[in-house]
């Protein structure tokens, strides 16, 4: 089993990443994809999971709506792929924890509905389906809404 370590999340470790397809055909819809990372490194807590010896495996990170709430993002490369069990362990303790210090009653995520491996990766993590946003991706294609709450 791979060592991972957990750091705080730098724009450029998105450069690093060996990154999924859906993940370079999602971040192709930016303009400036790292100019919007650079931003969301000051915006709220997120970390970078880093396979030991091999890199980073993906990115992820956390906007607070109003008090208690909050949207979670995921960038992940083909690590996750190779070690999809020790990432979920990983990303499952990091929820706990980050519910626990943002004193967060709900965190919430979009994903793309074409994506399964992504929506799989969600549920894995606790996140339960609750609807699907029509045209909500910036090419129009619909996503699915996923929330894990405490109450």
């Amino acid at each position: 089993m791979p060592k991972l370590n957990v750091l705080p999340f730098r724009w450029y470790h998105l450069e690093a990443m060996d990154l999924r397809d859906q993940e370079k055909v999602y971040l192709a819809q930016f303009d400036d994809y790292l100019a919007i990372a650079r931003e969301q490194e000051k915006r709220g807590p997120c970390f970078t999971v880093f396979v030991e010896t091999e890199g980073p495996a993906c990115s992820y990170g956390f906007v607070p709506l109003w008090h208690g709430v909050w949207e979670c993002w995921l960038i992940t490369a083909t690590l996750v792929e190779k070690y999809p069990l020790t990432t979920i362990r990983a990303a499952r303790r990091a929820m706990l924890q980050i519910e626990s210090d943002l004193q967060a009653h709900r965190l919430q995520m979009t994903v793309n509905a074409r994506v399964q491996l992504s929506l799989r990766f969600a549920e894995a993590l606790n996140f339960a389906p609750e609807g699907v946003l029509k045209s909500y991706g910036p090419d129009g294609s619909d996503y699915v809404m996923l929330a894990r709450t405490t109450g």
